[in-house]
């Protein structure tokens, strides 16, 4: 494996990838020059860390740029940046023309784009890419700090942490023996190839450690106190050292997790930390202690079935210790085409307690990642239901489905509430919606699509990935003009 820099946009090359040792950084350095102070300044406009998908428990990935901050961010810069596989943004998918629209979307994101949105950090933008690599830009300008490529696909959203930047490799194939295990009632895992996980320095791309694993590492993990913790295709949770990778417990589940990443929290009764993750074959939330990987409860959702619990994302409000889930349930032949629901459900997140259970309509089944990623912002959750290209927003005490908007693609990544609306991505627009009522406010078309893609914003600026493999940088108000 091997490292490359680069000071502008990555045009042509494939690098391999090798673990390395980490070496001590210098210092102290000259006195500071107007370009670096204006760097700092860049770097202390945004948030310092990064702990799990979509920043934080309740997937609300918007920071407000404090005083001092560059204009350009207030205002919104605006970049886009081609990865190795970028495809024109005005065309279809490379293979619609052979698989049709919605499965060569499907294909496009798996094979060559960015799956989950981006990481912003220290005025630095992380993004992974399935083409099996993670780009290290400047939040400003968009040029290339760093590129790392990897022997497998990268497809979560990079935590970053004490500047280390964690990622999990694998893919979401499954070989034909565990097709064959899966036939005859046995477990199976997913994932072929190499899969693993990964800690690099954040400012420069290098390996400090990495721990292989059996079966793919697709969801994103999630940081606590120190510790790393994972999911994964051989149906198990790990607890590792975030500093050295080492092993402090892993807690066999069973089935497997596709694309639920894990969250990680304390509990506000109980005052120690938690896990939650989901999983598939069979279909279950589990929640365990951070501290040792003692089951806590273990909860699933009614009528669950494909990989439904596996391809969905808890979201936790710590304050109210709620965990929110949601699953594809009760599949229906209407037409002669496979119909689903989506049902979303609410959690005690000190017994896993079903304290609500709603069902948001039915439509067809979603290819892929085949539930919505809750948000939760002053006790309304907010998400997508991809079945019915439904944006909802549902009381978080009582499960009251308070409005819905419907969009034009199966929209499936948490939405972003900023400064009074709500912004979400599907197909190729990003919506500015009035989250007390729904009503659109505005919608801006940025070409491409958008996979479980959820908005990010810093001040005035919104940064976003897409399946096409491309990473931009949009001025706030070219999205919503009242803002």
């Amino acid at each position: 494996m091997f490292l490359r820099t680069k000071k502008g946009p990555l045009k042509v090359g494939l690098a391999l990838c090798s673990c390395v040792t980490l070496f001590a950084l210098a210092g102290c350095g000259p006195q500071a020059t107007p370009a670096a102070s204006g760097a700092a300044s860049l770097a202390a406009a945004f948030p310092a860390s990064w702990s799990m998908d979509a920043a934080g428990p309740e997937h609300n990935a918007a920071f407000a740029a404090p005083s001092g901050a560059p204009a350009g961010l207030l205002a919104g810069y605006s970049w886009r940046f081609a990865e190795i596989h970028a495809q024109p943004l005005k065309q279809l998918p490379p293979d619609a023309d052979v698989a049709g629209r919605l499965r060569a979307s499907v294909r496009t994101t798996q094979s060559m784009g960015n799956a989950l949105g981006v990481t912003a950090v220290g005025g630095i933008i992380y993004a992974e890419s399935d083409s099996g690599a993670i780009y290290a830009l400047n939040a400003a300008t968009g040029k290339q700090i760093w590129e790392r490529t990897f022997p497998n696909e990268v497809m979560g959203n990079p935590v970053v942490e004490h500047g280390l930047v964690f990622i999990g490799m694998g893919n979401t194939n499954f070989s034909f023996r565990e097709l064959m295990n899966y036939k005859s009632g046995q477990p199976v895992m997913r994932g072929t190839g190499m899969s693993g996980i990964f800690a690099l320095n954040a400012k420069t791309g290098k390996t400090v450690w990495q721990r292989n694993t059996l079966s793919e590492d697709m969801p994103t993990p999630a940081y606590l106190q120190g510790t790393l913790f994972e999911a994964n295709g051989d149906g198990n949770v790990l607890a590792l050292t975030a500093s050295t990778g080492k092993l402090l417990w892993k807690k066999h589940i069973g089935g497997f997790d596709s694309m639920s990443s894990p969250v990680a929290w304390v509990n506000p009764q109980t005052k120690q930390g938690e896990v939650v993750a989901s999983f598939s074959n069979p279909d279950q939330v589990v929640a365990l202690a951070a501290s040792d990987g003692k089951k806590l409860w273990t909860q699933t959702v009614k009528g669950s079935f494909d990989t439904g619990l596996s391809d969905e994302v808890p979201t936790v409000d710590p304050q109210a210790n709620v965990v929110v889930v949601n699953s594809v349930v009760n599949p229906k032949t209407v037409g002669g085409k496979l119909t689903t629901q989506l049902a979303v459900e609410a959690l005690n997140g000190t017994t896993g307690q079903v304290l609500w259970y709603d069902q948001l309509g039915r439509g067809s089944m979603p290819p892929a990642f085949k539930a919505g990623v809750p948000m939760i912002h002053k006790g309304v959750i907010y998400m997508n239901a991809p079945a019915t290209d439904t944006m909802h927003a549902i009381d978080l005490a009582s499960g009251h489905v308070l409005w819905g908007f419907k969009s034009k693609f199966p929209g499936r990544a948490a939405p972003t509430y900023y400064r009074g609306t709500l912004y979400f991505a599907d197909g190729p627009f990003i919506y500015a919606l009035n989250p007390a009522s729904g009503h659109l406010i505005h919608q801006f078309k940025a070409g491409g699509l958008f996979g479980i893609v959820n908005p990010v914003i810093v001040g005035g600026t919104v940064y976003m990935d897409s399946s096409y493999d491309w990473v931009m940088a949009i001025p706030l108000k070219k999205i919503n003009p009242q803002a």
